[in-house]
């Protein structure tokens, strides 16, 4: 969670809340790519582990 500009508030994996982050993953970093698709599969996981269904990421096959 941060607040920034204004008291806006954005939630989120912290990595994602840092200056530049989106623009890292835009542009191609592969750190950014990876803590992004990390993320995702942490959601999965615990969505599945309730026993909610939930949709594969087609890079996981």
């Amino acid at each position: 969670m941060a607040v920034i500009d204004a008291g806006m508030l954005l939630l989120g994996p912290a990595a994602w809340l840092a200056p530049g982050f989106w623009e890292a993953y835009y542009d191609g970093d592969e750190a950014a790519i990876e803590a992004v698709r990390h993320e995702l599969r942490e959601r999965v996981s615990e969505r599945l582990h309730r026993g909610a269904d939930a949709p594969r990421h087609p890079e996981d096959d």
